[in-house]
Protein backbone atom coordinates (compact mmCIF):
# COMPACT_ATOMS: atom_id res chain seq x y z
CA UNK A 1 0.00 0.00 0.00
CA UNK A 2 1.16 3.37 -1.02
CA UNK A 3 1.55 5.89 1.91
CA UNK A 4 -0.83 8.55 1.35
CA UNK A 5 -0.18 12.06 1.14
CA UNK A 6 -3.28 13.66 2.10
CA UNK A 7 -2.91 15.50 5.73
CA UNK A 8 -5.55 16.81 8.37
CA UNK A 9 -5.52 20.02 9.77
CA UNK A 10 -5.89 20.66 13.73
CA UNK A 11 -10.02 20.85 13.78
CA UNK A 12 -10.73 18.35 11.06
CA UNK A 13 -13.40 15.76 11.41
CA UNK A 14 -12.46 12.78 10.24
CA UNK A 15 -14.21 9.24 10.54
CA UNK A 16 -11.60 6.81 11.65
CA UNK A 17 -11.59 2.92 13.23
CA UNK A 18 -11.19 3.69 16.56
CA UNK A 19 -9.94 0.54 18.70
CA UNK A 20 -11.29 -0.04 21.94
CA UNK A 21 -8.95 0.37 24.58
CA UNK A 22 -8.80 -2.76 25.58
CA UNK A 23 -7.87 -3.93 22.40
CA UNK A 24 -11.10 -6.48 22.15
CA UNK A 25 -12.14 -4.41 18.86
CA UNK A 26 -13.03 -1.06 17.00
CA UNK A 27 -15.95 0.95 15.69
CA UNK A 28 -15.88 3.36 13.18
CA UNK A 29 -16.68 6.90 15.06
CA UNK A 30 -15.78 10.31 14.00
CA UNK A 31 -12.87 12.00 15.47
CA UNK A 32 -11.47 15.27 15.81
CA UNK A 33 -7.57 16.17 14.87
CA UNK A 34 -5.72 17.72 17.82
CA UNK A 35 -2.34 17.78 16.35
CA UNK A 36 -0.49 20.89 14.88
CA UNK A 37 1.12 21.82 11.33
CA UNK A 38 4.87 21.19 13.32
CA UNK A 39 3.46 17.82 14.79
CA UNK A 40 1.94 16.77 10.83
CA UNK A 41 5.33 18.18 9.82
CA UNK A 42 7.66 16.20 11.83
CA UNK A 43 5.42 12.99 12.52
CA UNK A 44 3.40 12.82 9.31
CA UNK A 45 0.75 11.38 11.59
CA UNK A 46 -2.24 13.13 13.32
CA UNK A 47 -3.32 13.14 16.67
CA UNK A 48 -6.99 12.38 17.30
CA UNK A 49 -9.62 12.69 19.89
CA UNK A 50 -12.74 10.40 19.91
CA UNK A 51 -16.16 11.94 18.88
CA UNK A 52 -19.31 10.55 20.56
CA UNK A 53 -23.38 11.16 20.43
CA UNK A 54 -23.54 9.87 23.96
CA UNK A 55 -21.87 11.25 27.52
CA UNK A 56 -22.73 8.00 29.08
CA UNK A 57 -22.96 10.54 32.04
CA UNK A 58 -19.10 11.46 31.55
CA UNK A 59 -18.30 14.79 33.11
CA UNK A 60 -15.43 15.40 31.29
CA UNK A 61 -15.21 16.08 27.23
CA UNK A 62 -16.38 18.88 25.04
CA UNK A 63 -20.23 19.36 23.45
CA UNK A 64 -19.92 20.48 19.97
CA UNK A 65 -22.41 23.29 19.69
CA UNK A 66 -21.58 23.50 15.61
CA UNK A 67 -22.11 19.84 15.34
CA UNK A 68 -24.15 20.17 12.08
CA UNK A 69 -22.19 22.63 10.83
CA UNK A 70 -19.11 20.28 11.47
CA UNK A 71 -20.45 17.58 9.30
CA UNK A 72 -21.26 15.43 12.24
CA UNK A 73 -24.83 13.66 12.20
CA UNK A 74 -26.24 14.45 15.60
CA UNK A 75 -25.38 16.19 18.54
CA UNK A 76 -21.87 15.32 19.70
CA UNK A 77 -19.35 15.29 22.19
CA UNK A 78 -15.47 15.07 22.42
CA UNK A 79 -14.26 12.68 24.77
CA UNK A 80 -10.47 12.83 25.80
CA UNK A 81 -9.63 9.47 24.59
CA UNK A 82 -6.64 10.27 21.73
CA UNK A 83 -4.75 7.50 19.31
CA UNK A 84 -2.40 8.37 16.67
CA UNK A 85 -2.65 7.29 12.99
CA UNK A 86 -1.18 7.77 9.66
CA UNK A 87 -3.14 9.45 7.25
CA UNK A 88 -3.81 6.02 5.22
CA UNK A 89 -6.25 4.44 8.36
CA UNK A 90 -8.35 7.94 8.05
CA UNK A 91 -11.75 6.69 6.07
CA UNK A 92 -12.72 10.74 4.70
CA UNK A 93 -13.03 14.09 6.28
CA UNK A 94 -16.56 14.58 7.37
CA UNK A 95 -16.10 18.30 8.11
CA UNK A 96 -14.56 20.60 10.90
CA UNK A 97 -14.86 22.75 13.66
CA UNK A 98 -14.28 26.07 13.67
CA UNK A 99 -11.27 27.38 14.74
CA UNK A 100 -13.16 28.92 17.93
CA UNK A 101 -14.95 26.06 18.67
CA UNK A 102 -11.51 24.28 18.04
CA UNK A 103 -9.72 26.54 20.32
CA UNK A 104 -12.36 25.75 23.33
CA UNK A 105 -13.00 21.97 22.53
CA UNK A 106 -8.16 21.80 23.40
CA UNK A 107 -8.76 24.56 26.40
CA UNK A 108 -11.01 22.14 27.92
CA UNK A 109 -9.47 18.69 27.03
CA UNK A 110 -5.73 19.14 27.40
CA UNK A 111 -5.51 19.83 31.06
CA UNK A 112 -7.34 17.46 31.94
CA UNK A 113 -5.37 15.23 29.78
CA UNK A 114 -1.66 16.67 29.87
CA UNK A 115 -2.41 18.21 33.85
CA UNK A 116 -2.56 21.86 35.04
CA UNK A 117 0.65 23.98 34.00
CA UNK A 118 2.71 24.46 36.58
CA UNK A 119 5.70 26.66 37.59
CA UNK A 120 9.37 24.94 37.41
CA UNK A 121 10.72 25.33 40.56
CA UNK A 122 14.59 25.49 41.08
CA UNK A 123 16.17 23.47 44.10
Amino acid sequence: MMPSTTSYNTGDIVLVRFPFTDFSGSKKRPALVVSGDAYHAFRGDSVLMLITSRMHGESVGYNIASWREAGLLKPSFVKPVMMTVEASVVEKKLGMLSLKETTAAKAQLFPFIFGPERQNHAH
